[in-house]
């Protein structure tokens, strides 16, 4: 049998990281008695299980929440009394989702933001993806700019149009670099440290199969 785990509240829902907590907030406040019964196990109807470990659960609470938990408990599944969730979805991130869905509020570890904002898009908690979106911009920086665009760009985040390209990149048209290109390398050598830094990591981060170019036409500088 999994292991029984239930979700802490959000005074404690933070990874073992003794990192710095943020609270994201926004979502449903249930009454006090709802949110002791959970915690206490008290009328449970649903399990799920997430990585091998199980978490009690009210069904109007996960309904109610999300879309994903509304639709399987709306069809004839066989599992919808004791779902699995898989494709990747790590406990350490389902289980503040769950608090957030009965407590509104939720504080994690930064490093767990992501993940989160992953799980709360799997299972359609949009006001914990937006919560989690909105703590990703208040934290954007030139080292993690290209890691939050492509993850704007996966999960189709409306935050994407708030990065600041200019931090991790340097645009130049090919008719001023042909006009100057001494001028170029000048401009190229004056280029902060701390942003060239930020530039070789966000290549780093790149996916093999990017393309130099935009012309369908010439064969990629970079092939997959």
């Amino acid at each position: 049998m999994a292991p029984r785990k239930r979700a802490r509240t959000s005074s404690s829902s933070s990874s073992s990281s003794t990192g710095v907590l943020v609270t994201l907030s926004g979502g449903p406040n249930h009454e006090p008695k709802l949110v002791a019964l959970w915690r206490a196990g008290r009328f449970t109807d649903v399990m799920v299980t997430v990585e091998g470990c199980s978490f009690s659960a009210h069904k109007v609470v996960l309904a109610a929440g999300s879309e994903y938990f509304e639709k399987l408990f709306k069809s004839e599944c066989r599992d919808r009394d004791a779902p699995t969730i898989k494709d990747e979805l790590p406990a350490a991130a389902f289980e503040p989702l769950l608090a957030f869905l009965y407590e509104g509020s939720v504080a994690v570890a930064e490093e767990l933001i992501t993940p989160l904002l992953h799980a709360a898009d799997y299972l359609g908690v949009e006001p914990l993806k937006e919560a989690a979106a909105g703590a990703l911009v208040a934290r954007l920086a030139p080292s993690n700019a290209f890691a939050a665009w492509t993850l704007a760009d996966d999960l189709s985040l409306p935050f994407a149009k708030r990065l600041r390209y200019d931090e991790f990149t340097v645009r130049v048209a090919e008719r001023d670099a042909l006009a100057d290109p001494l001028g170029l390398l000048r401009k190229l050598r004056a280029i902060p440290p701390a942003k060239v830094a930020a530039m070789q990591a966000a290549l780093l981060r790149a996916r093999p199969s990017f393309l130099w170019h935009t012309d369908p036409a010439r064969p990629s500088a970079v092939d997959a």
